[in-house]
């Protein structure tokens, strides 16, 4: 089965130009209708029915309705997807000449029971004592104490009783950073490695990178250690404070289990302001004031008088303020073309090209555009920016630039997507 869902996983949609390598041509008869449709059901064999070439297979669903069907994306005869409960999507077409309407499958997925999973909701916490903010599932507990914040998965049904919980701590670290308040990155970075490399040598060193979390995009270095655990160290103040996720497991199989949950409540971190600091909103406020005086030194003068200030002349808000998209579920990607994996929302669909990918809440055919696109070798530096209807997050990995674009409301979603962003050569030979 982990064969079978590292091949969906890998799925990877061929340029225009190779189109015609597809193992299954579409019906040159044009379709009276198409409709976009997600199934969950069973293919099975076509037996002694006899019918055109292009059709390889039939669906029938969970109402019993029975359909011929074929994919130019998958070989509808792998071991594991035959006379198994399915989920699939696509387009239902209908023609003149045939007596069944026809299923193009474009996606599959491995079905998931979640008859039994309660509801999950975000639940919103704040710590005053701390200085942060997040949003965590509220199905995992919580314990708080005034100098570290525990949250605990739960644990699955079947686990046995010597099974310890992934665990996620917030936390101060006793490291003073000497970094002035206006240094760059790169120097609070080689500080903080420093202090890693004396003190946590859990983690390797090469894995340090830099990351970008939350809606206000703190920056902090992310390290990796043993069985995926993983650790964010984030500079305030000249202090630091450590995000850690971890788990206990004694043996090999016994491992992390919710890595995207991880990322997910990373994509909501933010810093509380501190007795004396602007909150956020005031420090924007400002920003803006300042930017609008130094664009034109008379405009803020003109605004006092009553005159209208030219809209042209002020500066753009680096970061517009709008409602977000709460995604709770994440799967992962891997490209081998693209030579990375990373997190996207679990019940979306996606679909590439040699240069990019797009992700969408609807099943995506070559040529369509998704709500969320992720462009390789972007010529943005990293961090973000932004325009009047979109955000873009770039990240350097192995020497090459992505760029996640979706719309403002989904900056949490990309937040999340690009932080879980990682090098991925393929498998094996």
């Amino acid at each position: 089965m982990r064969q079978f869902h590292l091949f969906l996983l890998s799925l990877f949609v061929l340029p225009a130009s190779l189109a015609g390598c597809s193992l299954f041509e579409e019906p040159v008869e044009q379709p009276l209708s198409r409709e976009q449709v997600n199934f969950t059901g069973e293919f099975k064999t076509l037996g002694t029915i006899e019918v055109e070439d292009d059709i390889t297979h039939l669906f029938e669903d969970e109402n019993g309705n029975v359909y011929y069907t074929f994919s130019n994306h998958f070989d509808l005869n792998s071991e594991g997807l035959m006379n198994t409960e399915t989920k699939a999507a696509g387009y239902l077409l209908t023609y003149e000449s045939k007596d069944q309407p026809v299923f193009k499958v474009v996606q599959i997925e491995e079905l998931v029971d979640l008859e039994e999973d309660a509801v999950v909701t975000q639940r919103p916490y704040q710590d005053q004592d701390l200085g942060f903010s997040m949003e965590y599932p509220d199905n995992w507990s919580i314990t708080t104490l005034r100098d570290a914040v525990t949250l605990e998965a739960p644990l699955a049904a079947d686990a046995g009783e010597e099974a310890a919980p992934d665990t996620i701590v917030f936390a101060t670290t006793e490291a003073s950073l000497e970094s002035e308040t206006d240094a760059s990155n790169d120097e609070i970075e080689a500080e903080i490695t420093a202090f890693v490399s004396a003190n946590r040598v859990e983690f390797d060193p090469v894995s340090a990178r830099p990351a970008f979390l939350g809606p206000d995009r703190v920056f902090a270095v992310k390290y990796e250690g043993e069985d995926q655990n993983q650790a964010y160290f984030i500079p305030r103040s000249g202090s630091l404070f450590e995000v850690s996720f971890y788990h206990e497991g004694e043996t090999a199989t016994d491992t992390l289990q919710n890595v995207n949950t991880f990322s997910s409540i990373m994509s909501t971190f933010r810093f509380l302001p501190k007795d004396g600091e602007p909150s956020e909103d005031e420090e924007a406020s400002a920003e803006s004031a300042d930017d609008t005086e130094s664009a034109d030194p008379g405009a803020a003068e003109d605004a006092q008088n009553g005159d209208t200030v030219d809209e042209d002349s002020q500066a753009e808000t680096t970061r517009p303020e709008v409602p977000q998209v709460n995604v709770s579920t994440f799967r992962s990607f891997e490209s081998s073309p693209f030579q990375i994996k990373m997190s996207y929302p679990g019940e979306w669909y996606y679909a590439g090209t040699s240069t990019s990918f797009e992700f969408g809440m609807d099943p995506i055919e070559q040529g369509d555009e998704g709500i969320i696109s992720l462009i390789l070798n972007s010529d943005l530096s990293e961090g973000a920016s932004y325009d009047d209807n979109n955000v873009y997050l770039s990240r350097e990995v192995a020497d090459k630039i992505y760029t996640l674009r979706g719309p403002l409301s989904y900056e949490n979603v990309l937040s999340t997507m690009i932080n879980s962003l990682l090098p991925f050569a393929g498998e094996e030979e």
